[in-house]
C-alpha cells in the first residue's frame, strides 16, 4: 500500500471520496479486494431493493444513508493494512 492515499493524519481521503461516489471503490484503491466486492454488492442490492420496494420509507431514507456512511467511513478510517 502506498502512502499516496493516506494523509498526514492517517486517514484516507481519496479512497473515502471514491467510495462516496461508487461503493467499494475506496476499499479497492486501498487494496482490500474482498471488502470492495462486498461493499459494491451491498450497494447494488440496496439500490435494487429500494427501487422495487419504494413504498417503505425506512429502506430509502434510513437504511440507505446508514449503509453509505458505513462504506465511506470504512474507506476513510480503516487502517488495516494487507
Amino acid at each position: 500500500m502506498s502512502n499516496v492515499t493516506k494523509n498526514s493524519n492517517g486517514v484516507y481521503v481519496v479512497p473515502a471520496i471514491a467510495s462516496a461516489i461508487i461503493p467499494g471503490l475506496g476499499q479497492l484503491i486501498k487494496g482490500h479486494f474482498s471488502k470492495a466486492v462486498l461493499f459494491f454488492l451491498i450497494g447494488v442490492a440496496w439500490s435494487i431493493f429500494s427501487f422495487i420496494v419504494t413504498w417503505i420509507p425506512l429502506v430509502g431514507w434510513v437504511l440507505g444513508p446508514i449503509l453509505w456512511l458505513i462504506n465511506v467511513g470504512d474507506a476513510l478510517l480503516n487502517a488495516n493494512e494487507k
